[in-house]
């Protein structure tokens, strides 16, 4: 947990993480005293959110695509063409590095360094899984966003 001002402000900002999501706020105070108290409440309620808890390591991509990722694309009520837009992007992923992380650890930097045969649509289409599959890792097969789609 992170307690600074910005130049210029009157205000004392929080910065800290709560399962792997970064949360920054504005604790509307002007004394270090009190934007602490302030920030202690904002870290508990943050803790409090009904957002599921992942217990122990993240899985590795690979694992993860392979277990869930793609057996939830194929019982969804996605289009055919859908359906074999995500196994292909899948295939394309499957042959880079990271494949083989564990899906907290992949990040932008990461993803921009990945390059793939063919022409730029294989790209988009193994960018896309990509995201697609970081989403549902992140927020769960049971979620609204991915009910609507299956």
């Amino acid at each position: 947990m992170e307690i600074y001002k910005r130049d210029g402000s009157k205000y004392w900002l929080v910065d800290f993480v709560v399962d792997g999501k970064r949360h920054r706020k504005s604790t509307r105070a002007t004394t270090k005293t009190r934007a602490m108290e302030v920030a202690a409440e904002v870290i508990q309620a943050a803790q409090a959110s009904e957002e599921p808890v992942r217990k122990g390591p993240a899985p590795i991509l690979s694992v993860f695509a392979t277990e869930k990722f793609l057996p939830y694309v194929e019982g969804s009520q996605l289009d055919l063409d859908s359906k074999r837009y995500y196994k292909t992007g899948w295939r394309s992923l499957s042959e880079t590095h990271i494949a083989g992380m564990r899906i907290d650890r992949i990040t932008t930097a990461d993803a921009e360094m990945l390059q793939f045969s063919g022409t730029g649509s294989n790209a988009n289409c193994a960018f896309r899984t990509l995201r697609r599959t970081l989403s549902l890792a992140r927020s769960g097969p049971s979620s609204k966003a991915h009910r609507r789609s299956s």
